[in-house]
């Protein structure tokens, strides 16, 4: 029903992209905002529409040709190449689950693409900058941790953008639930443009 924000949200970047002279890139991911539901709701988006407006407004999926699919046929995680940098938009659930196919999904990437510097960009964060378990079930966080997690740090991932809680964060680097100097950075969470929430503890 606020379809006109992201019209809003995309014009903000008209005059800063002619004044570089060149576009920024935006890559996007699917949360809460762009659906209507929470992570692992397993409710409708909006009603039980079948095609939320966010694979219009952001056709970021390719098909088998490079090409982007229909509506009916794009997924919520993709990957996009940005210099010697790949950059994975993933789902925390929303209307893909975190474990299996997703994944899986992951490790063939990672190992198609073992020179780039890897970077992944979901909405619920597995390291919050607040704990609000309402927000955040401690099963998603480990069930995040052992799956996706365990991936970043096989593959060696530099960095993890994480949202959801309107809070500016980055952790130490983290590997084996410690911290280490050749673990992942989580940053986050989805503190631009919004304002700030207060941690409850």
């Amino acid at each position: 029903t606020c379809y006109y924000n992201q019209d809003l949200f995309l014009n903000m970047f008209e005059d800063l992209n002619k004044k570089l002279g060149r576009t920024v890139p935006l890559i996007f991911t699917i949360g809460n905002h762009e659906l209507g539901i929470n992570s692992q709701s397993k409710g409708r988006p909006y009603g039980g529409d079948k095609d939320p407006l966010f694979f219009m407004f952001y056709p970021q999926h390719r098909g088998s040709k490079s090409l982007v699919p229909e509506i009916s046929e794009r997924e919520t995680y993709f990957y996009h190449i940005i210099g010697k940098s790949i950059h994975l938009s993933l789902d925390s659930a929303y209307l893909s689950p975190i474990e299996g196919k997703q994944t899986e999904w992951i490790e063939e990437i990672s190992l198609k693409f073992p020179d780039l510097a890897k970077f992944a960009n979901y909405h619920t964060p597995f390291y919050p900058g607040c704990y609000l378990p309402l927000d955040t079930p401690d099963k998603l966080m480990d069930l995040g941790k052992e799956t996706w997690g365990a991936m970043f740090e096989k593959y060696n991932f530099t960095g993890v953008f994480e949202h959801h809680f309107h809070l500016f964060k980055k952790t130490f680097p983290i590997r084996n639930g410690n911290i280490d100097p050749n673990g992942v950075v989580y940053l986050g969470d989805g503190n631009w443009g919004m304002g700030l929430n207060r941690c409850l503890k």
